[in-house]
């Protein structure tokens, strides 16, 4: 039998999740933050490595594990992983990309109309006075009509695509920006397809970001791209923090350029509390035009399950049957 280790295990409870996916094979489950935390004599021998997002998968991890045949991540995102590296030892790095689809594409619909309906400060109102804020409806500059309203989806992989579908749904007029999507898949599925995404933004009252971070994609959304955009836009963020520039996200809603946005993913988690954007959301500058929430869109029961049992279980059939899911590879 093999062994299988998860180093920088992440979950309060214990790993009988896990155990149970592993089956006849040996688990090791570590909460450590770095390699060296963890013995030479462990990382020289297991079979399988099993990753959470806390320790760095790098260079010099992959020339440390050279037993390991496989790695895999236990979500979607793999941007501290060095893919390169681990393709050099011949390893294949897969993760875990259906674990959340569709509870991220819902929390990112539900920022949407959070924004869109005016539903945070009307909740606050009635809680600070619900008698003198019961006929006090004036509305955050967020508040619109959705229905014809156009939506752009940056990046239309399963959560960008199942976003785009519940936009449909909502009568939005939908396009996208993705540079490795064909044409014919915005054919298929009703959408309008954006080379630029200046136009997109240009275009859009909406836009809600799925893209992976990459280096293609790091600050993708930046001041030149929110100075292209349509005045009054609400931005959402359910993917990555890094992808969008912060520094350049409060001034366009400090202009005025950016109406609202959902935010649940920042570059540097937690946030640093000093920045104007922290500033600005917890002075209630940004009141009613401003909704953050602590990197949570994919949370459910049901998604946890999924997330844990499938990145052990990818790590088993591989080590069964040879068989790899859901392999990623490094842009060059």
């Amino acid at each position: 039998m093999a062994t299988i280790l998860i180093p920088d295990y992440s979950f309060a409870d214990e790993p009988g999740i896990e155990h149970d996916a592993a089956g006849p094979h040996t688990l090791l489950v570590h909460r450590a933050r770095t390699a060296d935390e963890i013995p030479d004599a462990i990382w020289t021998t297991i079979d399988a490595l099993v990753c959470h997002h806390i320790m760095p998968m790098d260079r010099a991890l992959a020339e440390r594990a050279r037993q390991v045949r496989i790695v895999v991540r236990t979500g979607v995102g793999y941007d501290h992983v060095d893919l390169k590296a681990w393709g050099e030892h011949g390893i294949p790095v897969c993760n875990v990309p259906d674990y959340g689809t569709t509870d991220i594409a819902d929390f990112a619909l539900a920022l949407l109309l959070g924004l869109a309906r005016g539903i945070v400060p009307y909740h606050q109102g009635l809680r600070a006075d619900p008698v003198a804020s019961w006929f006090h409806r004036i509305p955050s500059p967020t508040v619109r009509r959705l229905r014809g309203a156009n939506c752009l989806v940056i990046g239309l992989g399963a959560i960008g695509m199942a976003f785009a579908r519940r936009a449909l749904a909502l009568e939005m007029k939908v396009g996208f920006y993705d540079p490795y999507r064909p044409n014919a898949i915005g054919l298929g599925l009703g959408l309008t397809k954006f080379d630029r995404l200046e136009d997109g933004m240009a275009w859009a009252d909406v836009a809600s970001v799925h893209a992976l971070l990459n280096r293609e994609t790091r600050h993708l959304i930046n001041g030149t791209v929110l100075a292209a955009a349509k005045p009054g836009l609400i931005l959402i963020n359910t993917a990555r923090g890094g992808i969008v520039d912060l520094d350049a996200l409060t001034a366009a809603l400090d202009s005025g350029q950016v109406s609202g946005c959902g935010i649940d993913v920042l570059e540097q988690e937690p946030p640093d509390p000093a920045h104007p954007f922290l500033t600005g959301l917890t002075s209630g500058r940004y009141d009613g035009r401003v909704i953050l929430t602590p990197h949570s869109a994919f949370n459910s029961p049901e998604a946890a399950f999924d997330m844990r049992s499938k990145a052990v279980l990818t790590a088993r059939t591989f080590l069964e049957t040879g068989r790899i899911n859901n392999q990623v590879f490094p842009l060059d």
